[in-house]
């Protein structure tokens, strides 16, 4: 572990759209209202940060830590953070949980990319103790986490599959990812995952821009043909072509 002495990234700074810059400018200076001394670090995460974010598609991943748990304050920042047209995918830490590694996968991979200066905080107030996450505790919460996710995404496809695009899409995003990093690949956008996963193992490219970009809240029969094929696979383990 080590202090944080992090470099502070402006919203201007972002090659995001603007209403996504606004409302995350808008929701860092609500955090810092709601909690004042209280705020220690506030950080977009995921897509946004790194400069890979779909209009009308990403949500604002955001990592709030605070000196304590207090439930009010914290009901009412979630309050806020549902007010707004974009969802807000807030992540919030006491400053116990955050300095004694009590956290999530997702969690933990923001923090990674915050340590290895991927991405930066756009605000810290006074000095934390950093968790000293590498990427082999990444790998480890893939190892552990994988079932799960694959789970959730194979009971999107014998669930009624109507409106379900969006929630297939991000999950099976989540376990192309976590199998990449067996390989130590790493990838930060939807195309790159499907077309990293597609060379290291055989399995045919899908256009997934033009599946996000379709106006239809229901997965296209292509797009679920692909999903459960690339699931298929990886439960019976990849290598097996």
């Amino acid at each position: 572990m080590f202090t944080s002495n992090l470099k502070i990234k402006d919203f201007s700074n972002y090659l995001i759209p603007d209403k996504y810059r606004t409302i995350a400018k808008n929701y860092l200076s609500e955090a810092q209202a709601i909690f004042g001394d209280d705020l220690l670090l506030f950080a977009i995460t995921s897509s946004c940060a790194l400069d890979l974010c779909i209009d009308g598609w990403s949500d604002i991943d955001v990592l709030i830590v605070t000196k304590g748990f207090d439930v009010a304050k914290n009901k009412l920042i979630h309050k806020v953070g549902n007010s707004y047209e974009i969802r807000i995918a807030l992540m919030l830490l006491t400053q116990y949980e955050f300095e004694h590694n009590l956290l999530d996968d997702k969690t933990r991979v923001a923090i990674w990319q915050l340590r290895t200066t991927i991405t930066y905080p756009n605000y810290v107030h006074g000095n934390m103790i950093v968790p000293d996450i590498k990427f082999k505790n990444i790998k480890e919460d893939d190892k552990t986490m994988m079932p799960t996710y694959l789970h959730k995404l194979r009971r999107l496809f014998w669930e009624d599959t109507k409106n379900s695009k969006r929630p297939i899409i991000k999950m099976l995003y989540i376990v192309i990812k976590m199998e990449l990093r067996k390989r130590d690949v790493i990838v930060y956008s939807y195309t790159s995952a499907i077309h990293k996963f597609a060379i290291l193992y055989g399995e045919q490219e899908f256009d997934i821009s033009k599946e996000i970009s379709s106006e239809s809240k229901d997965p296209s029969p292509e797009f679920l043909t692909y999903a459960q094929r690339v699931v298929g696979r990886i439960c019976r383990g990849v290598y097996d072509t």
